[in-house]
């Protein structure tokens, strides 16, 4: 498999496949197995992957939410994005079968036979809604709460309650975010949340809703490893994260 375009999104299924979106062709799968690849869709622009517990991948396109079963190549089921301008950058199914897309501005909760949905907007005159803004990651803890952040905030969504708590950066306060941009959103093993933004590493303390701030330069993305560790793409090069002991 030769990709010669920009490519915006890589994941790695439960099947052992990779998949690729990039620019101008659409999405592959390439088998590593019989080193064979697939033409998946053609003319999308596709920015993110997940998988579901049942198997389901989802794409989030510039344009629609997709959903395929890699094992049975079934036709694919498509949810367009209702507003013309808008366009998909994150998607998560969470535990209850909804699924999360982030757009440049909202974020949709999608039900799974996408025939229904709930749009989130920000309102200037409410402070328990969205932030708005680019959405860069989706997260679901361990509590069932989802954690959307944008380059405008972080959000915390309660299924309860269906209102978002928000955080921002203040400069007058060293608990604060350390940045609004954020750009991942992660647990540990212990189930602290970590975010990381343009301006270093934060790590959620639940008891007080305050964050500890670590390595303070800008942080693209953020994976765990098996052992824990946290890995971090920065302006700088990879650094690798020990929770445990803050090494």
């Amino acid at each position: 498999l030769r990709i010669l375009n920009r490519v915006q999104a890589v994941f790695g299924d439960m099947q052992g496949g990779l998949w690729i979106g990039a620019i101008g062709i659409g999405a592959w799968r390439f088998n590593p197995t019989t080193q064979r690849s697939t033409h998946v869709w053609q003319d999308v622009i596709v920015n993110d992957f997940y998988q579901d517990k049942e198997g389901t991948v989802w794409a989030c396109t510039h344009t629609d939410l997709i959903s395929v079963d890699p094992r049975n190549n079934a036709y694919p089921t498509i949810w367009r994005i209702p507003y013309d301008g808008e366009f998909g950058n994150r998607v998560l199914v969470d535990s209850d079968g909804f699924a999360w897309v982030g757009t440049d501005r909202s974020v949709y909760r999608v039900w799974r036979d996408m025939k229904e949905y709930t749009h989130y907007v920000h309102d200037r005159q409410n402070p328990r809604s969205f932030t708005g803004g680019l959405v860069e990651s989706i997260f679901e803890d361990k509590w069932g709460n989802i954690w959307i952040g944008t380059w405008s905030g972080l959000n915390k969504f309660n299924k309860k309650t269906q209102l978002f708590t928000r955080f921002f950066h203040d400069e007058q306060d060293s608990s604060s975010l350390s940045d609004n941009y954020c750009t991942g959103i992660l647990e540990d093993e212990s189930g602290r949340l970590w975010i990381s933004t343009r301006l270093g590493l934060n790590r959620f303390n639940e008891t007080d809703s305050t964050f500890t701030r670590f390595l303070h330069q800008p942080v693209e993305r953020i994976v765990r490893d098996q052992r824990g560790h946290l890995w971090f793409a920065t302006t700088g090069g990879i650094a690798v994260f020990d929770p445990s002991d803050g090494s």
